[in-house]
């Protein structure tokens, strides 16, 4: 009985040290929400462009959100998002856009109801007549931080700040040159135990504008058509000067076709990933054959693409473990057919 209340005691003190620990430590961010994050424009020089976006404020959120002007670039490969601050003569994005204010206030009563929650952000782009050709990006930080703390030249922090991205391909000038550079399984493998079958579609943009692919991958067995997929169902684009390679998957549970993520997690934790473990996956999902995979679309204005690629699926992992059997059946055969003419010769010699 007293062990009993020792251990009570002691559970008791370690629930409340915690309760107060996770309290004094830091929270972290919550993340800004923004509506829509993101604008394609299509005008020309000397034209102007008024709009807005929404800074949708929750109950724990701050009270001011700071605004900032940026200029926007991106990664090769990855497209991943590089903000600078813009030189004051540059003839960048950043430098047409002007903001009606540089900060916006949480609403006094907050609630659901007709979007009180929400609070506009507008600006007015503003191409002037000598502005290079092609594309042009900025971006306009919501941000948590103000001026004095977040400083020159920072990149967006998740959570603590978010951006909308301003997209510009200027009508005149334009030079449409993006090359498909490869169309391949991931890996460069042309057998498979199973599916999926993971492709990898590379393209290179030479030209002076963005353009967003618009492709499919079509998959025959024996010259019949028997699935397709979207090469860029999210319309992800290819900046100017950059390459980048899209991601495709074919498999027997359709993982591209999949909206709800704890569906997809749950699809790819199923996935085989040891020896046991294929032979169990190609039981049970048997296919075996010659496929043929064919990439068509275009890119931009241009003449459209065309590639394939061949690959073949072989349950080798199961055929290895029947192979094995068969191997051991017929060791088994030859040791008991041994040992009956050994008894037969026995009783021959009798």
């Amino acid at each position: 009985m007293f062990r009993f209340k020792v251990w009570i005691r002691i559970t008791t003190f370690i629930l409340i040290g915690s309760l107060i620990i996770s309290t004094l430590l830091p929270r972290s961010a919550n993340a800004l929400v923004i509506s829509p994050p993101i604008i394609d424009l299509n005008i020309d020089r000397s034209q102007s462009y008024s709009g807005e976006f929404s800074v949708i404020f929750k109950q724990d959120d701050p009270s001011v959100f700071y605004l900032y002007l940026k200029k926007l670039d991106f990664e090769d490969f990855t497209n991943n998002q590089i903000t600078t601050d813009p030189l004051p003569d540059e003839q960048t994005l950043a430098n047409w856009t002007v903001l009606e204010n540089t900060s916006v206030n949480k609403p006094e009563v907050m609630g659901v109801v007709n979007g009180d929650n929400v609070v506009p952000v507008k600006y007015t782009v503003s191409i002037p007549a000598d502005a290079p050709p092609g594309a042009h990006y900025a971006q306009i930080i919501v941000s948590q931080k103000s001026p004095e703390e977040l400083g020159p030249n920072s990149q967006v922090s998740l959570g603590a700040e978010v951006g909308y991205q301003i997209l510009v391909n200027l009508k005149g000038d334009r030079d449409y040159d993006t090359k498909l550079v490869s169309f391949k399984l991931k890996g460069d493998v042309s057998i498979l135990p199973t599916l999926p079958a993971s492709f990898e579609t590379t393209f290179q943009n030479d030209g002076n504008v963005y353009v967003t692919p618009n492709a499919n991958i079509e998959i025959f067995a024996g010259g019949t058509k028997i699935d397709n997929i979207t090469l860029n169902s999210k319309f992800y684009r290819i900046f100017p000067g950059k390459t980048k390679t899209y991601q495709n998957t074919w498999s027997e549970e359709n993982i591209e076709e999949l909206q709800d993520q704890a569906q997809i997690d749950s699809v790819v934790s199923s996935l085989p990933k040891d020896f046991m473990s294929y032979v169990s996956y190609e039981v049970s999902h048997f296919r075996i054959g010659i496929y043929n995979a064919d990439l068509g679309g275009f890119a931009g204005a241009q003449a459209p693409f065309k590639s394939s690629v061949t690959f073949i699926v072989i349950p080798y992992h199961l055929l290895l473990v029947l192979l094995g059997l068969v191997v051991l059946f017929y060791i088994v055969y030859r040791l008991g057919k041994r040992g009956s003419d050994s008894t037969k010769r026995k009783k021959v010699n009798r």
